[in-house]
């Protein structure tokens, strides 16, 4: 199994390895992964499934920012992946200075549980 040191951290960018392969994840990880970039994932950017993702014009981009609904909007497309269970915590920190919000979810999954920082 390739973990997460494979995957570039910079760009979030896939590479092949030494021998070839492209660099997988699994389990824990991948799901991790992947809620990380559901939470990157702009409501109706995805042209087959325009409910997916999160509505960053309506919540984060806003004025004042809505940081309620963009945590219900996380937690609610979280909580539709295949292997979540719930999220259990999620925690945000919103510096209005220098508009950076920065998040923790905790995540009880099929894997145990999960924890992501956005």
């Amino acid at each position: 199994m390739i973990t997460l040191d494979s995957i570039n951290s910079t760009t979030n960018d896939i590479h092949v390895d030494d021998a070839g392969n492209i660099a997988t994840l699994s389990d824990a990880k991948a799901l991790a992964n992947i809620v990380y970039n559901v939470d990157k994932t702009n409501r109706g950017e995805c042209p087959l499934d325009t409910d997916l993702g999160i509505d960053f014009f309506g919540t984060v981009f806003s004025s004042p920012p809505n940081l309620k609904l963009f945590k219900t909007q996380s937690i609610l497309e979280t909580e539709k992946l295949e292997n979540v269970i719930a999220v259990d915590e999620f925690s945000f920190n919103y510096d209005s200075e220098n508009n950076i919000l920065k998040y923790t979810k905790i995540i009880d999954s099929t894997y145990g549980e999960v924890v992501v920082n956005g």
